[in-house]
């Protein structure tokens, strides 16, 4: 572990149970998240990265998945794999917070906006009565809403997307944890809106220390809040290095596809490149790259052997384009 690692996870690996066996969705990956760092998982839908955000919270589901032998997860030292019940319950939220994907769906419908901020509270600490009104009023002022008590006495659906994700970030930061897991926080919200709760939660870890894991699928909010930047393909990790490297000098053939599938509005008009096939599905991973049948610089040792991670000129890339050594 690195000296200033906050979260260390080594050689995760996760499979879930299907009707044909077992199939692993998360397959070997390590990374750190040092404390005040934002650190990013960018990849396409069905990567693994979602499932490495549950599996550091243990929120998989039971009996349809499995953390495998070897996986290790810690913070600050702490083994929270062997975690009892108990004690993961205290580091959700009090130590590890999460914003999910879509508000609407993360709230309760039939309870007000301010008893489910009040309800994470309570869950961290004995406040109650006034001084627990106050701390809900104070939370919903740190996210930026301006009207703090009408936002608590409104029920979901009475609050725009916005606001409903500065709620759920509100309850997250309720324990005041360390890390604080954002998985696709804002891939619900329009553009303006998503810039603003981007901006919220650069600041949040600025003003308060936090670490940042950012879960998305858009290089765009990685530049914004990231500064170092893990690429994930079909449950593997393909590059990685510090953000404004990885996207502007990418090395991996699939890190070079997604920054060229990006519109350039100086360049009005010109056709967009895509990357051709889909993500292979879950259990089907062909052998060696598992990029390989998607590449147009694939080789033979490709469909073979996976790479290593391997240096480029900024990043490291699991690519055997960056091995030197004869093939």
């Amino acid at each position: 572990m690195t000296e200033s690692a906050l979260l260390e996870v080594r050689d995760l690996a996760v499979a879930f149970r299907t009707g044909s066996g077992e199939a692993r969705a998360v397959d070997g990956i390590s990374f750190d998240v040092g404390a005040g760092e934002s650190l990013g998982l960018l990849g396409e839908s069905g990567c693994g990265k979602s499932t490495t955000a549950l599996s550091i919270l243990q929120l998989l589901p039971r009996g349809a998945s499995r953390v495998e032998v070897g996986s290790s997860i810690r913070l600050e030292g702490e083994e929270l794999l062997t975690s009892s019940p108990a004690r993961m319950r205290e580091v959700r939220g009090g130590e590890i917070g999460i914003v999910f994907q879509e508000p609407m769906t993360s709230l309760n419908p039939v309870l007000r906006a301010g008893d489910q901020v009040a309800e994470a509270v309570r869950a961290h600490s004995p406040l109650d009565g006034a001084r627990l009104r106050q701390r809900v009023e104070s939370l919903l002022e740190q996210v930026g809403l301006t009207e703090p008590m009408e936002v608590a006495r409104a029920w979901p659906h009475q609050l725009s997307g916005g606001m409903r994700q500065r709620v759920m970030i509100a309850m997250a930061l309720a324990g005041e944890p360390r890390l604080l897991i954002a998985d696709e926080a804002t891939s619900a919200l329009d553009v303006t809106v998503q810039a603003a709760i981007l901006d919220l939660l650069d600041d949040l870890r600025r003003e308060r220390g936090l670490a940042l894991l950012v879960i998305t699928h858009d290089p765009a909010v990685a530049r914004r809040v990231t500064n170092r930047l893990v690429v994930m393909y079909a449950g593997r990790i393909v590059e990685e290095g510090e953000t404004d490297a990885v996207l502007d000098s990418p090395a991996h053939p699939y890190t070079i596809g997604l920054m060229q599938s990006i519109p350039d509005p100086e360049r009005p008009g010109t056709r967009l490149a895509s990357i051709p096939g889909t993500v292979p599905s879950l259990g089907d991973w062909p052998p060696g790259c598992r990029f390989h049948p998607r590449c147009a610089r694939s080789q033979a040792r490709c469909s073979e052997r996976y790479p290593p991670m391997l240096d480029g000129h900024s990043t490291r890339a699991a690519c055997w384009l960056l091995d030197e050594s004869p093939s």
